[in-house]
């Protein structure tokens, strides 16, 4: 095989490079940036623990009552408000059970006038044999047997009313029946599953759909008995969402005391507001929590930190000899967040190291030649930049938005 001298193969080599390297990089104009130092903060330990999105609430709708299906107007996948009608059963039988029980219910009520009319009767009837008695013109077994009749219909009244009670209580449960031939969602939520269809007997107690809560997710995640010590119901976490390519908030809200067994881990639920559903359940999360007591570590001021493509990445600005100032990207792992500052736990950064604080963000994943200026001169750039990027790509995670509930 023949070699190529070696300035032909250094030819090759320069072409090869020039068609593989980006040409907006070559023609890259440099940019301005701000400076700060890397610090020694007292910041707690925390670890990198990885887990999933779960929904703060799931729920297998049930009937309460037994019947057939006549219309399921929801399908998986669709927003439910609360009190939307999941799904309806055939209530002609207990329409027609209600109206039986209301027309017994008056037929009680009359019988409740019926013997309250006789008791008035045997009321006076008393007061007139009483009279006679007090003027010795009525004999005992007279005031014996009038009383006993009164005693009779005032007994009477009192089982007519408990009748009437008791029907009404019948009426009430009917009503109350029927009402349940209507399934509604209980609470708002998206619909994950269909247990039942139009036409399907559904038994008392029988599934109807699954719904999960996404106003507000937690994210389960396994701490190890070393760490379960140090975090508590409240802590903030920090969560990394890759398939969003975004950083959210949450809070740690519920600790379960009980490990698992083979693995010696401690599960923790991780609280985050979800008001625009972009979170979704079964979503992959890496969630940095605090499991230490605090220390010295490197720390940057959290405007350092550009997170794109999955990467937090800061820019260490510092002279290249001819080249002047170069900005030098490195990818880190962060930490606590203290205020201002976020601490670097990947080991990679040292207290001093200059790292650029404002422009960083259009500084591409490359060396790149910079200017240092002062913020007052930053401003004025970034002002005149913000328009093209506006006009440009979006670095915010696309939000979808909201079904519109039925």
């Amino acid at each position: 095989m023949m070699k190529l001298p070696r300035i032909q193969t250094l030819m090759v080599l320069g072409i090869a490079v020039w068609l593989l390297v980006p040409q907006s990089a070559l023609a890259q104009p440099v940019k301005k940036v701000l400076l700060a130092e890397a610090q020694l903060k007292e910041l707690p330990a925390t670890s990198l623990l990885v887990g999933s999105v779960r929904p703060n609430r799931i729920s297998t709708v049930g009937a309460e009552v037994e019947g057939l299906v006549t219309a399921l107007p929801v399908r998986q996948g669709d927003y439910l408000k609360t009190g939307t009608l999941i799904c309806q059963l055939n209530d002609d039988t207990l329409q027609l059970e209600l109206r039986a029980a209301e027309g017994k219910l008056e037929s009680l009520n009359a019988a409740v006038l019926i013997a309250k009319a006789d008791l008035d009767r045997w009321t006076r009837e008393k007061e007139r044999v009483a009279k006679l008695e007090d003027s010795y013109r009525a004999n005992a077994k007279e005031v014996y047997d009038t009383l006993a009749d009164f005693l009779i219909a005032e007994n009477r009244v009192r089982e007519a009313e408990q009748d009437v009670v008791e029907q009404s209580a019948q009426v009430e449960l009917k009503k109350i029946e029927i009402a349940k031939t209507r399934i509604a969602a209980p609470f708002d939520g998206y619909v994950t599953a269909l247990h039942t269809e139009v036409g399907q007997w559904l038994p008392r107690g029988g599934q109807v759909i699954e719904i999960i809560d996404l106003e507000t997710v937690l994210v389960r995640v396994d701490a190890p008995e070393s760490a379960i010590v140090h975090i508590r119901v409240g802590d903030e976490a920090r969560v990394k969402l890759d398939a969003l390519n975004s950083t959210v908030t949450g809070r740690v809200k519920y600790i379960i005391p009980q490990a698992h067994e083979q693995a010696r881990t401690f599960p923790v639920d991780i609280a985050i507001a979800n008001p625009q559903h972009t979170l979704r359940s079964g979503m992959f999360a890496r969630c940095t929590v605090k499991t230490g007591l605090a220390g010295q570590v490197v720390a940057v001021p959290r405007d350092a930190v550009v997170h794109k493509e999955g990467t937090n990445r800061i820019w260490e600005v510092k002279p290249a000899g001819p080249a002047g100032m170069m900005a030098f990207p490195m990818v880190v792992t962060l930490g606590a967040e203290v205020g201002e500052w976020v601490a670097i736990t990947s080991g990679n950064v040292s207290p001093g190291m200059k790292v650029a604080v404002r422009g960083n963000e259009q500084l591409m994943p490359f060396p790149a030649k910079v200017i240092v200026v002062e913020e007052e001169a930053l401003m004025t750039t970034s002002t005149q930049s913000r328009g093209s990027r506006r006009a440009g790509r979006d670095t915010e995670p696309w939000v979808p938005a909201r079904p519109s509930s039925h």
